[in-house]
């Protein structure tokens, strides 16, 4: 964990753009008299430091974060880490602050909850862009291990960029990218999580990004827990067509054969018989029709 120069930190007014667990809470602010916009994660420290193993636990989350940034620095489609101090009183607390690029457009989970699901060609084109920064932060060695929509970021242009890396792996001998440790959001998690395996972080990267993407297509999760315990779940494998023909119900929208077929493939419960492979998705037809280019999103996203 490196230290910080002071800097002077001015927040802007109406500045709280989200807030997650433990009172964390992220604002729009400047540095000093930089006109670039910038977004202040703020972690608090009297949410988590109650006992020294508490602290110690914070410090590792904060510690976990920084070095995943730090490892995918430069990489397309990802929040960038500008600053960094492990601890800032603000207002009389105690945080530790990440100071990055700034998403003027919220994130995918807003735009879906807003604006409903979205156009096909859109969800190709912001998964292929997800797949893609997801291919160069494995080859860093780094797992998210909690994608999600609320963590896929649209900046200024609509682009996607992945943020919140806290919970972030590494993949190194020792482990040879295979985890033990619960993490990440259980509707997000693929099956392995609930039988006590050890889950391939890759894989399971792979799994939440195809549940984003299901959620862009017909703007609803296809179940809340991906095991037999789950209805929607054991429908999806069971009795796949009636499955089908509940979600073009409540969606109000029939997908296309190619992508049901994507994602049919995409969500089997079996690992060995998932579409897990990077080549073998993006040969699959559906990923093959065309997507926008970043002007034409740009262009169509501000029409929405």
């Amino acid at each position: 964990m490196h230290a910080a120069e002071p800097l002077i930190i001015s927040f802007e007014s109406n500045d709280v753009l989200g807030k997650g667990r433990e009172g964390t809470v992220v604002r729009k602010g400047h540095f000093g008299a930089s006109e670039e916009p910038t977004a202040f994660k703020l972690i608090p420290y009297e949410s988590y430091c109650t006992t020294t193993r508490s602290f110690q636990a914070f410090k590792n989350r904060v510690e976990n974060e920084v070095r995943a940034m730090e490892a995918i620095k430069g990489i397309p489609g990802v929040v960038q880490l500008r600053y960094f101090n492990p601890s800032i009183s603000i207002q009389g607390k105690r945080y530790a602050l990440f100071g990055q690029s700034l998403a003027e457009n919220g994130d995918l989970f807003e735009l879906v909850n807003t604006r409903g699901r979205l156009q096909e060609k859109v969800c190709r084109s912001y998964f292929q862009s997800l797949l893609n920064t997801l291919i160069c932060a494995h080859r860093c060695g780094v797992v998210h291990r909690d994608i999600k929509l609320e963590n896929l970021f649209l900046n200024n242009n609509y682009m996607l960029e992945v943020g919140d890396w806290e919970m972030a792996g590494f993949i190194d001998s020792s482990n040879q990218g295979l985890f033990s440790d619960f993490r990440g959001t259980v509707c997000f998690m693929p099956p392995e999580n609930f039988t006590r395996q050890n889950v391939d972080g890759v894989v399971a990267d792979i799994w939440a990004a195809s549940i984003c993407l299901f959620i862009m297509l017909t703007g609803i999760r296809p179940f809340t827990e991906a095991n037999y315990q789950d209805p929607y779940f054991k429908s999806f494998k069971k009795n796949n067509k009636k499955f089908w023909l509940y979600i073009e119900k409540f969606s109000k929208n029939k997908l296309s054969d190619e992508a049901i077929d994507l994602l049919n493939n995409l969500l089997q419960s079996d690992p060995s018989k998932r579409l897990i492979s990077m080549d073998a998705i993006f040969s699959h037809p559906w990923m093959q029709e065309s997507v926008f280019t970043s002007e034409e999103l740009s262009a169509m996203m501000e029409t929405l």
